[in-house]
């Protein structure tokens, strides 16, 4: 009988210990149930911007394509109603025409002085001149 009381008195204590350790762990295991439920809301709240961020993306890229179309339409328009225009106004003559763009803006930038300014002073000189229309000799 002494025995048996000794085995059982030990065996309570193992009882008391594991009870104290499933308790202990049922805390940690709370903690952890409240951390989980704290991430998932972070999880959500992060699938909600990046759903609204997908929405924004979608929006933008909407807007790329038809910046991107209006650009296109533009340049098609530049290059019927400019280039084109130019190029068949000044056929073989358009580089002889650009060279001497080139020439009278590069004989504009070395003029600095009309009134006599002192060299070193910085100044730049500009000439308007009313001249007729210029019409295309093609008709």
């Amino acid at each position: 009988l002494v025995s048996g009381i000794g085995a059982v008195n030990d065996g309570a204590e193992a009882l008391s210990k594991g009870a104290n350790d499933l308790d202990n762990g049922a805390g940690e295991f709370a903690d952890g149930i409240d951390r989980l439920r704290d991430g998932a809301g972070q999880l959500m709240d992060g699938a909600d911007e990046l759903a609204n961020g997908a929405v924004d993306l979608k929006d933008g890229a909407g807007e790329l394509k038809d910046g991107a179309d209006e650009l296109h339409d533009g340049m098609v328009k530049f290059d019927e109603e400019g280039i084109r225009k130019l190029a068949d106004a000044f056929g073989d003559d358009l580089k002889d025409f650009t060279d001497r763009l080139n020439a009278i803006s590069d004989a504009g930038n070395a003029y600095r002085t009309f009134s006599g300014a002192d060299s070193s002073a910085p100044s730049n000189v500009k000439f308007i001149i009313k001249t007729a229309a210029v019409e295309s000799a093609k008709q």
